[in-house]
């Protein structure tokens, strides 16, 4: 995390703290949080691949790091590399694969106590009586 924030912002962690008004309490409490989130997160993306039996082909993980690299302007994808670890890159692959058949095959359900009565009116109920008579 913290060769990250020098390759993103130039700074060691104190000055960031600094610019950025924090304290370190405050930056070990938010690293921790994520921490945890990222790792359940991993976990859960780890066992639908496996569940499913996809994995990350040279040539999937060759085109994909390349997009990366452009993306996060770096020359290469060695140098993206040196920034992130080869298993990050990997795992943000494998992740986009879950995510997009998860996204893909999402049904919306809505909940009847968040649902408001403007939401449940009918198109005739919400119509109003110039509209009806404007025919």
């Amino acid at each position: 995390m913290e060769y990250q924030i020098y390759y993103t912002t130039g700074s060691d962690v104190s000055t960031y703290l600094q610019q950025a008004g924090m304290t370190q309490e405050t930056w070990d409490a938010q690293i921790l949080e994520q921490a945890q989130a990222s790792s359940k997160e991993k976990m859960v993306v780890m066992a639908i691949a496996e569940k499913e039996g996809w994995t990350v082909s040279d040539e999937e993980y060759k085109e994909q790091a390349a997009i990366y690299a452009t993306q996060q302007s770096v020359n290469s994808i060695e140098e993206l590399e040196s920034v992130y670890g080869k298993t990050e890159i990997e795992y943000s692959i494998l992740s986009n694969k879950v995510f997009k058949v998860i996204s893909d095959n999402a049904k919306v359900v809505e909940d009847p106590e968040t649902t408001t009565p403007a939401e449940t009116t009918t198109p005739a109920e919400s119509t109003t009586p110039e509209e009806t008579t404007a025919e």
